[in-house]
């Protein structure tokens, strides 16, 4: 685990992001980008995530895990996510955005958390080329803001005891995916 704050500029990761007592990286340059290979998990404490970020964009090459919190994410963002690897839900979200997130992997719900998440007051798009998965007591996704919300999904859905796996206004599937 690495923990890292940072205020400004570019930063690239080789390894893997967790989130001790004080968080894993927190970078929030306006300009900044971030580029993460390796796996990232959320914390254990109320608003300790993996990578808390805001700027340009940033790119996660490999999984990422929520926290053990219901505010502990595996990523806070405010920015373009691209994550090549699944994203999984814990108690806190394995992801938390406010704007738009691509998942070339699949995207899991945790007992409590969502893998993705946003609620509020912003239009995005989430893209997912894999499948998602609902728990028996979370959506996969949850997108609940008053904006413009949409997803995306190349993939097909789980759905668990009737929990869909995407709980979102707007839902685009392939014609190849199928909901089971």
């Amino acid at each position: 685990s690495i923990g890292i704050n940072q205020l400004a500029g570019n930063l690239t990761v080789t390894g893997n992001v967790s989130a001790p007592g004080n968080g894993g990286i927190s970078l929030t340059g306006v300009a900044s980008v971030l580029t993460v290979n390796g796996n990232v998990t959320g914390g254990s404490a109320a608003n300790i995530h993996g990578i808390n970020f805001t700027g340009t964009s940033g790119t996660i090459t490999g999984n990422i895990q929520g926290g053990r919190n219901a505010t502990a994410h595996g990523v806070n963002t405010t920015v373009t996510l691209v994550v090549n690897g699944n994203v999984t839900g814990d108690t806190g979200a394995g992801i938390q955005t406010t704007t738009s997130a691509t998942v070339t992997g699949s995207v899991f719900a945790g007992a409590v958390g969502a893998g993705i998440l946003n609620s509020g007051n912003n239009s995005l798009t989430v893209a997912v080329q894999g499948d998602v998965y609902s728990s028996a007591t979370q959506n996969g996704i949850v997108l609940t803001g008053t904006g413009t919300q949409v997803v995306n999904l190349a993939g097909n859905m789980y759905n668990t005891l009737g929990r869909n796996a995407i709980w979102c206004p707007n839902i685009f599937i392939s014609n190849a995916a199928t909901s089971l």
